[in-house]
């Protein structure tokens, strides 16, 4: 299975296009059932558990949980990125995915969230919820993992 990095560009005219800036292939084809699987392939193929600062990626993925593309949406300082929600689906539909699923690293190795990681977090459900785009977890790397989805976040 080969799963690309995307990002976009602006063309001549001003309008954004997705253009895929590496790909990767992996043994087997990946269905994205349990965190744990996602926050794997993102240590492969990103060391995001390593990394000196923060940065955010998103899958986004079809209705079968399979991974369409990832794009990087931020990368910030030791404690803080840039989060928004306008680049993030402008991404989704371009893709045309169905759902997301939102990832950033801690690079002090904790998973607890923080305010701010609370306060993201929100607003992407309510943005999804608008969107028709659904959002299927928001995790956090570090030493561990915390999935939001498996934590209770969505339940509140």
């Amino acid at each position: 299975m080969i799963i690309g990095l995307f990002d976009v560009i602006l063309t001549d005219e001003q309008l954004p296009v997705l253009t895929q800036t590496n790909e990767f292939l992996l043994r087997e084809e990946v269905t994205i059932s349990r965190p744990d699987i996602l926050v794997d392939l993102l240590n492969q193929l990103f060391c995001l558990k390593y990394r000196a600062e923060e940065y955010v990626y998103m899958l986004a993925v079809n209705t079968a949980m399979k991974p369409i593309a990832f794009f990087e949406i931020s990368h910030g300082s030791v404690n803080a990125s840039l989060l928004c929600s306008r680049e993030v689906f402008l991404r989704l539909l371009l893709c045309g995915a169905s759902g997301m699923i939102l990832v950033h690293n801690h690079p002090s190795g904790a998973v607890e969230a923080s305010k701010e990681d609370l306060g993201v977090f929100r607003k992407f459900v309510k943005a999804s919820e608008l969107m028709g785009i659904e959002f299927h977890d928001f995790i956090i790397i570090g030493k561990e993992y915390c999935s939001f989805k498996e934590c209770g976040y969505f339940d509140k």
